[in-house]
C-alpha cells in the first residue's frame, strides 16, 4: 500500500477487543475508507472504496488468484465491501461494487471488452468443503464484449446474471447450482455449469 497520510482512531472495546477507523487510504489508484474491529483472532472489515484501479488491483490481488498468463485488464471501481474472518481465513464476505470503463482482454485478443460498466453484489460464505457458498447478481449496462466468434454491445442490450453455487478456496473453480440469465431483447438462459476462472 505505501505510504500513507490518513486520519485514524483505535478505540478498545468491552470484549478486550480494539476497533480501529482509518479515514483515507490510498488503494491501488484510489482511496478506501475502513472500520476494522479485532477480537482475538477473529476480525471485522466494513470498508468503502473509490475509484479503485482494476489494473492495479488485479496486480494486488496476484499472490491470491491467478490470472491467465497475458490477460489484461482497466477501468475503475466503487462500492462497498463487508467481511469476517478469523486469522488469516476469510469465513464471509459481502461486496456491492459499481464498474466503470471496464476493459480487458486475454493474450490472444480472443476475449476481450470496452469500456463495459455495471454493477456486482456478491455475498460469500465459508463451507465445511473449504470453499465457499456464493450467490451474487451480475448487472452489464454499457460496453461491448467480444469471445471468438459472440459480439456483445450492454449498452444496446442490457444483460443480468443471477447465480448460485460452490467457490472454491482458491477462488480457480466455480461449480454454480443454478443460474439464470437475462439479456434484453436477445436471450433468456438457465441452468447449472461450472466454470474454471
Amino acid at each position: 500500500l505505501g505510504g500513507q497520510n490518513t486520519k485514524f482512531s483505535a478505540r478498545t472495546q468491552a470484549n478486550g477487543g480494539l476497533k480501529l477507523h482509518l479515514d483515507t487510504v490510498a488503494l491501488a489508484g484510489g482511496r478506501a475508507r475502513m472500520d476494522l474491529r479485532l477480537a482475538g483472532a477473529g476480525w471485522e472489515l466494513d470498508s468503502s472504496l473509490s475509484e479503485i484501479d482494476i489494473a492495479a488491483m488485479q496486480k494486488i490481488a496476484a499472490p491470491l488468484v491467478e490470472f491467465p498468463e497475458g490477460f489484461t485488464t482497466a477501468g475503475r471501481a466503487s462500492g462497498r465491501v463487508l467481511a469476517t474472518g478469523r486469522g488469516d481465513e476469510l469465513q464471509s464476505a459481502n461486496a456491492e461494487l459499481a464498474i466503470t470503463a471496464l476493459n480487458f482482454a486475454d493474450a490472444a485478443g480472443a476475449l476481450a471488452g470496452e469500456a463495459v460498466a455495471g454493477e456486482l453484489r456478491m455475498k460469500l460464505v465459508a463451507d465445511r468443503s473449504s470453499g465457499y457458498s456464493t450467490d451474487g447478481k451480475i448487472m452489464l449496462t454499457g460496453g461491448q464484449a467480444y469471445s471468438d466468434p459472440v459480439f456483445l454491445d450492454f449498452g444496446a442490450h442490457r444483460m443480468s446474471v443471477d447465480f448460485s453455487g460452490m467457490l472454491s478456496a482458491d477462488a480457480s473453480h466455480f461449480a454454480a447450482r443454478e443460474f439464470s440469465l437475462a439479456h434484453d431483447g436477445v436471450a433468456s438462459v438457465s441452468g447449472s455449469a461450472t466454470l474454471d476462472l
